[in-house]
């Protein structure tokens, strides 16, 4: 997986293959020349996303008898607004 990157307009594309990702980047490339706009173009960037964001919970909602008054439970969390739990969010390698 490949992102796109133009940093003088703040556009993002992703790609799957290298391949996929050059044609991106010409074609904005191209645009760019076409419009006259030459600053950009050395402001066009290729890179492999090497690690992703995942999602792990950290905490299950407890049954409502478990919970007090004000929606806390033993574990400290507040699950007055109806969810279903807690989460935690860490960054792990794209492994393909």
């Amino acid at each position: 997986m490949y992102i796109i990157y133009d940093a003088e307009q703040g556009e993002v594309h992703f790609a799957k293959t290298l391949e996929k990702a050059k044609i991106c980047a010409n074609e904005w490339i191209q645009e760019y020349l076409e419009d006259g706009i030459w600053s950009t173009v050395p402001h066009v960037y290729i890179a492999p996303i090497t690690h992703e964001t995942t999602e792990i919970k950290v905490s299950t909602r407890p049954n409502d008898s478990e919970l007090d008054g004000e929606g806390y439970a033993k574990d400290g969390y507040n699950y007055d607004n109806d969810y279903d739990g807690y989460y935690n969010y860490v960054l792990k390698e794209v492994t393909s």
